[in-house]
């Protein structure tokens, strides 16, 4: 059974005047979580970036990327390991060394969905006076194609 869930804290979420969002996101891989609980970040900008790497892997224009996040050293490394499968590696990125830890063989579908979910789930969340700001136009563009690759309707 896939252990990995993109968990997704709305009662944190936060915009500034300038419609950023900032919120908690965080990845749980069976007991273990990355880069911690409740770890802040801007999840808007993060969640385009991830379903971009996300669909690069589906369409086998590369075998690895990196979802990272914007705050902190933190990133995880996905590796094509088979026809729905990758390997994920969670990094601590330092300037002298990188700590990585191996998180488990994980569906790749499952990694699409949950960022999908997530990503409706913040654009859902995210006041009209910010819906139209270029981070989450982004993300909307990102989450049709996102979606249309892994079969779901939002």
């Amino acid at each position: 059974m896939d252990t990995c869930k993109l968990d997704f804290d709305f009662s944190h979420l936060q915009m500034s005047r300038s419609c950023s969002v900032t919120g908690s996101i965080w990845w749980r891989f069976a007991d273990k979580t990355f880069p911690e609980a409740g770890w802040n970040d801007f999840p808007i900008v993060i969640l385009e970036w991830w379903g971009s790497s996300i669909l690069r892997l589906l369409n086998r224009i590369s075998d690895q990327e990196t979802l990272s996040f914007m705050d902190g050293p933190f990133a995880l490394r996905l590796q094509i390991q088979g026809t729905d499968m990758v390997k994920v590696s969670s990094l601590q990125l330092r300037k002298q060394s990188t700590h990585t830890s191996d998180e488990g063989m994980h569906q790749l579908s499952r990694l699409a969905s949950e960022i999908s979910r997530a990503g409706h789930d913040a654009l859902s969340w995210m006041p009209v006076e910010g819906a139209e700001n270029p981070d989450s136009l982004r993300l909307q563009a990102t989450l049709s194609s996102l979606d249309t690759e892994i079969g779901t309707k939002k």
